[in-house]
Order: C-alpha cells, then sequence, then structure tokens
C-alpha cells in the first residue's frame, strides 16, 4: 500500500454553478489565453476602437454595436478575478496590463481620432455615455452575471455577443478620447467613469461567480483577512462609484422634474399658438440662470413678446431666472379645406388620434376654412395667411389676402358674419389686409385672363387684334390719354372691351360711348368698354408720359447703347 499525498480540498459547487473538470480546464486555460496581452489583443482592441469612435462621429447604433462585439475587454476582467480568487500572481499581472493597457490604447486611438480635421460636434450616442447613473452599474452586474454563466455553461455560450453589447466597454473609452480631443474634460470624465464602473461590477460579479461554481480551493479562498487584503480596494472602488452614480443620478432625477416643468409651462402656454408642437427641450445652468432651449414645429415664428411672456411663466414656475430660447422649424399641415391644426397621431392600435384644438387655434382654423369656401371659385384672389390678435376688444383674426383690386367693407362684413356664426361668437372680429397684385404676360397686364390664355378661332381671334388696335387709336384720340394695356374677348353676343387707361383726366362716359359705337361699327356686334382710369403718370416739361411707357423707353435706350459699337481711338502718327 502506498501512501499518497493529499491535495488541496476542493470546495463544493454551488448545484447549480457545476461544471465539469474537464469544462472547468479549458475555461481556465481559455481565460489565461484571453487575458495574455499579446499583440492580436491590441490590434483587435484598437480595430474595436475606431470602429467604435466613427459610429460615434456618426451617431449610429449599429456601428457602435459592431465595436461591442469586436472587443476582447471583458476577457481580461474576468482574468483579474480568476487570478485573485485563485492567488495566481502571473495570472493577475498579465490581466492588468492587457485591460489598462487595452484601456490606454483605446483612449490614445479615440483621442488622435478626434484630432483630425472631421468637424463633428457631439452626437446623441456620445452624450448618452458622459452622464452615467447608479442603473448603468446595476446593467453593468447583471451583464457581469450573465458572461460568467454563459462562459461557465456551454450550453449558453451563444449568448455571449449578447453580453458583449450589454457591457458596452469600449464605446465609453472611445467617447473618453474624443471628449478630450475636443477640450471637453467633464464628458471625458463621465465616459472613464461609465468604463470603470462597468469593469468594477463585472469583477465583483465573476469572483462570487467562480467561488460558487469551484473554480477556488478552500485554501485559496484563505482566511478573512485575506480576502479583505485582496479584495479592500474593489470594495472600496464599488463604493466610490457608488457614491458618484447616486449623486449623478439624484442630479439626472432633478434634471427631468425641471424637463416636465418646463414642457408643462410650455405646451400650456403654447397651445394658442395655432399648430404649435414641442419636439425637444434641452437646458442648463449657468451662472445661476437656467438656460432653456426648446425645439418647435409652428406654422409661423414666435415673437419675442410671446417668449418674454412664456420666460415670465418659466421663472415663476421654477422659482430660477430663466433665459428662454426658442428654435422654430416652421411647418404646416394642410388639409382640404386648409391649414389643419387636429395634429394626428398613431396610437397602439394603430389607429389615428386627434389632438382637440385651443380655442386660439379653432378660431384660426374656423376663420381660415370660412374665408377659402368665399373663394374657392375667386381664381385672382390668394389667402396669403391668417394670424389671431387678442386686442381689448377680444378676438381679431387678421387675414392677409393677395387680390388685384381693393376689397369693400361689405364684404368684410359679410365674412365676419359667417365666421361668428360658424364659431358662435358674437366678439370676433375681422380685418382684411389687402395685398394689391397685378398679373403680367408679354402681352402686357392681364385685364381678362381668357385674351391671354385660351385658343380662340380663327376668325375670333383676328377680330379681337382688329378691336384692340382701334380701341386703342380712338382711345388715345383723347388729349393726353395713354392706354398701354387692353384686353378684348367675345362673350355671347357682344365683344367685352378692358382697358387700362393713364392720363391727367379721366374720360368722360359720353367720350366712352362714342368708342363703344365706333368699335361696334368694326365688329357688326354690340360692344362694351370698361376703362380703369389711372393718374400714376411721369409728367415732363414736354408732355405725359405713363410708367410703364418712361421704364420702356429708358430701357431701349440702355440697350442700344450698349449695342453699339465703341468708337475706334483715333490713329497716331509720328
Amino acid at each position: 500500500m502506498t501512501d499518497t499525498q493529499p491535495g488541496p480540498s476542493p470546495r463544493k459547487p454551488f448545484w447549480a454553478l457545476a461544471v465539469t473538470p474537464a469544462r472547468k480546464d479549458a475555461l481556465i486555460d481559455e481565460i489565461v489565453a484571453g487575458s495574455a496581452p499579446r499583440p492580436l489583443y491590441y490590434i483587435l482592441l484598437g480595430i474595436s476602437t475606431l470602429i467604435a469612435g466613427f459610429g460615434l462621429l456618426t451617431n449610429s447604433p449599429a456601428v457602435v454595436i459592431g465595436a461591442m462585439l469586436v472587443s476582447p475587454l471583458m476577457m481580461p476582467i474576468f482574468g483579474v478575478s480568476l487570478g485573485l480568487a485563485r492567488t495566481e500572481l502571473p495570472l493577475l499581472r498579465n490581466a492588468l496590463i492587457a485591460e489598462f493597457g487595452g484601456v490606454a490604447l483605446a483612449i490614445l486611438l479615440a483621442f488622435l481620432l478626434g484630432l483630425l480635421p472631421l468637424s463633428f460636434t457631439s452626437t446623441p450616442e456620445m452624450l448618452a455615455r458622459t452622464s452615467p447613473t447608479l442603473m448603468d452599474l446595476f446593467v453593468a452586474a447583471l451583464a457581469g452575471l450573465a458572461g460568467c454563466l454563459a462562459m461557465i455553461d456551454e450550453r449558453i455560450s451563444p449568448a455571449l455577443p449578447g453580453v458583449a453589447i450589454a457591457t458596452a466597454l469600449t464605446p465609453p473609452l472611445a467617447t473618453c478620447g474624443l471628449s478630450l480631443a475636443s477640450g471637453e474634460l467633464a464628458g471625458a470624465w463621465g465616459a472613464f467613469l461609465l468604463f470603470f464602473a462597468n469593469f468594477l461590477a463585472i469583477l465583483a460579479v465573476s469572483t462570487v461567480i467562480f467561488i460558487m461554481a469551484g473554480f477556488v480551493t478552500r485554501e485559496q479562498v484563505g482566511s478573512a483577512g485575506d480576502v479583505t487584503r485582496r479584495y479592500g480596494v474593489t470594495v472600496i472602488g464599488l463604493l466610490v462609484v457608488t457614491f458618484l452614480l447616486t449623486q449623478q443620478l439624484v442630479r439626472i432625477v432633478e434634471q427631468r422634474r425641471t424637463t416636465q416643468i418646463v414642457s408643462r409651462v410650455l405646451t400650456t402656454e403654447l397651445a394658442r399658438e395655432p399648430n404649435a408642437t414641442v419636439m425637444d427641450i434641452l437646458h442648463d445652468r449657468e451662472d445661476g440662470r437656467l438656460r432653456v432651449l426648446s425645439v418647435l414645429r409652428t406654422a409661423d415664428a414666435l415673437s419675442p413678446r410671446t417668449v418674454h411672456d412664456i420666460e415670465k411663466v418659466l421663472a415663476k414656475e421654477l422659482e430660477e431666472p430663466v433665459d428662454l430660447f426658442f428654435r422654430c422649424s416652421i411647418t404646416k399641415d394642410i388639409a382640404a379645406t386648409g391649414s389643419a391644426y387636429l395634429l394626428a397621431q398613431r396610437n397602439l392600435d394603430g389607429h389615428f388620434t386627434d389632438r382637440a384644438p385651443s380655442p386660439e387655434a379653432r378660431i384660426v382654423q374656423v376663420a381660415e376654412q370660412t374665408i377659402r369656401d368665399r373663394l374657392v371659385n375667386v381664381q385672382s384672389m390668394r389667402l396669403e395667411s391668417v394670424d389671431l390678435i387678442h386686442m381689448p376688444v377680444g378676438p381679431v383674426v387678421m387675414a392677409s389676402i393677395q387680390t388685384p383690386f381693393r376689397i369693400l367693407g361689405l364684404h368684410v362684413q359679410s365674412l365676419e358674419d359667417e365666421i361668428r356664426r360658424r364659431l358662435g361668437d358674437s366678439t370676433m372680429r375681422l380685418v382684411i389686409r389687402s395685398v394689391l397684385a397685378s398679373d403680367t404676360t408679354s402681352q402686357g397686364t392681364v385685364l381678362i385672363g381668357r385674351s391671354h390664355f385660351d385658343n380662340l378661332p380663327p376668325e375670333e381671334a383676328t377680330m379681337a387684334q382688329a378691336l384692340e388696335a382701334a380701341a386703342k387709336k380712338h382711345l388715345e384720340t383723347i388729349p393726353d390719354l395713354s392706354a398701354p394695356d387692353i384686353d378684348v374677348v367675345r362673350d355671347e353676343d357682344r365683344w367685352k372691351v378692358r382697358a387700362d387707361v393713364y392720363g391727367p383726366r379721366v374720360p368722360a362716359p359720353s367720350e366712352v360711348r362714342t368708342i363703344e359705337r365706333r368699335l361696334a361699327s368694326v365688329a357688326k356686334e354690340p360692344v362694351t368698354i370698361l376703362l380703369r382710369a389711372r393718374s400714376d403718370i411721369i409728367v415732363t416739361g414736354e408732355d405725359y408720359r405713363t410708367s410703364d411707357e418712361f421704364i420702356t423707353e429708358l430701357t431701349l435706350r440702355l440697350r442700344r447703347a450698349n449695342a453699339e459699337p465703341s468708337p475706334s481711338p483715333p490713329a497716331t502718327t509720328r
């Protein structure tokens, strides 16, 4: 009978984490190999860092996820954990060199990438990694737990790519380097703190799992003093990180409270602005004042007075000074009846839901629809805008209409009565701002649209030209009268002549009747003339001239002067 030297007594593993000796040996070899600071390890980490850097700069979540899958930073963390637990100094040394050497390499590469002339700005993917909270520590702990379990049990090893995505070790380091390159030290510290929190959480959780799974013997665990010496730094680091992340979480909760108040106030105050929707809210405190930037989708830019009034309400609600800025994205929702102020959205059932408009928005909506209903058959008039003004007498709707002629008070009264009837509000007032406009083609000012745009039969077109020439001839026999624009069309049993005439006096009705008789003898049919007399003429020492004639003569004179060849310089004699 031979004596055998007793080996270290194995620690019985937790039943749910039991692995075979062969799997245990293979896994230890895998961790030792993955924790070695080899050139291939650093090459792979460099590739992962550059992928993450470009993904962060382009704000591409898919590219950032690809960098997480390539990153080899997790295996050295398991090496540090196993080296501490088993008191294997070579493994611990190699793992620490690989991990923190890789950290330095990743930050350096990202820093150099940030120095390139790429003209980048902070992206949401970068900002998301500069403000870690206690939640990120919990996620890292759960990811570390899942990673250890996936490594121990080869049946769930395919889940390792998901674990790599959850831990997100390389993107925070890339964000840290990019922030350093742009001189944003606070952002760099926040990103590094996120990585360090992930590192400590994975380290702590993986140590517990390795011990529970029987990777560490009782002798390797050692006494309580040994455990304290080995893990004291890790525990202190976890406590410090937890304290810092808790403070950050408290700040984020306060920021979200501020965001909720700002959002509520803006939504309430902007309800009076038709089609105004809050798209985004950003805020920051500087020099004891809250600076708020809100991105709006609105039909028109807000006035400074409106911004000032909302700013005062915000300062009262938040009990601190506020500087408010609106970035207005000008958009307009159009329905068949005009502008739509009911913002259609989809609910979770996939159906459209409409937001009821505010009373102010409803006034504008009803007023615009009423005016459009009246103008639907009037092609020469165009509704430009409809605004609401609050006056002591009540709400006043200001409608801007482009029109070739003046709008009379009785037209406004008719529209105002109809809008009041549809609204059920007798206090509403309507003001129409007429924007006078005229249409001009190569034939001159459009007085009758058919004369410029209809395809007339040859006989009718010939007669129209003859009547136009005759009308111009007879009108300009009146002393000092000019008729530059004349349109002629046939309407049922008669011809219609419309003309703009310019002169120091208005033609008398008797003169118009005389010309009508002369034109009727040419057309062999009745002729009706309608003149629009204008007095905006140019008066010189010789004659009267219309503005169009004066400008036309001046333009032709300049063209002739530019077309004439310049005289040759006189020949010189010696």
